[in-house]
């Protein structure tokens, strides 16, 4: 999955691909890549922390998430969403 790469993305060792999109034409954008009947999960609750503070990330409103859905199941995908 190396091709679906942008911004601070990146293949971790695992095989997990960590992918970051603002808003929800880059998202769909992205997950327009990956191919057909593909497991992809969204996470909220991940913390990123500095030395300075520590920030626990959320997920957009419900229907955000609800349109975000809708397209990756249009193209495809076995998409979930972890709160």
């Amino acid at each position: 999955m190396s091709e679906i790469v942008i911004g601070e993305s990146n293949n971790g060792p695992d095989g997990w691909v960590n992918l970051h999109a603002l808003g929800v034409e880059e998202m769909n954008s992205i997950l327009g890549r990956v191919p057909e009947g593909e497991f992809v999960s969204w996470r909220g609750g991940s913390i990123v922390e500095s030395p300075e503070l520590s920030i626990q990330l959320g997920l957009p409103p419900r229907d955000v998430i609800d349109e975000i859905k809708a397209f990756a199941k249009q193209h495809g995908l076995d998409f979930n969403v972890i709160q």
